[in-house]
């Protein structure tokens, strides 16, 4: 059976606008999803931020964790534990990892840097409670909108 060139030509063709047709639209959605935020408000700054965490502070939350079996994270983070007890690196582990996630769902600068959250908490001392509220308006966000789709399903309007 012999090739026809102009058959696989063709065939070329219609994969190549069929991938370039779906890596727009996957560009169009990364866009939009770039255009959405929600305003964290603290001591009466607006930042703006991400209506998720970026897939690379879900990671570095997972490491975070396994460096560390055993640890209680939210006694932790309340200061419900004995700071000597604390293993070696802990605090300045979770440190880096409140700003470094601050800065990733921060859209503005200088709300986008790692440094300037480092320098924040140095002055007020207040980047992880800000992280913490940052996080609960996320989760809000999130349930409202599986909310909405859940009542949305289920009169039938979708």
């Amino acid at each position: 059976m012999a090739l026809d060139p102009e058959k696989e030509f063709a065939a070329r063709e219609k994969f190549e606008k069929e991938q370039a047709a779906k890596y727009q639209g996957m560009e169009n959605l990364i866009r939009a999803s770039g255009e959405k935020f929600l305003v964290l408000e603290h001591n009466g700054v607006k930042i703006r931020i991400r209506t998720a965490l970026p897939p690379s502070i879900k990671r570095e939350i997972l490491k975070f964790i396994r460096k560390y079996p055993g640890m209680d994270l939210e006694r932790a983070k309340r200061g419900d534990v004995d700071i000597a007890s604390l293993p070696e690196g802990f605090i300045e582990d979770n440190m880096a990892h409140i700003y470094s996630g601050l800065a990733s769902i921060c859209i503005d600068a200088p709300y986008n840097s790692p440094g300037a959250w480092e320098y924040y908490d140095g002055q007020a001392g207040d980047a992880q409670m800000i992280f913490e509220e940052a996080q609960a308006l996320m989760e809000e966000a999130h349930k409202t909108a599986i909310s909405f789709l859940k009542k949305r399903a289920g009169t039938g309007d979708s």
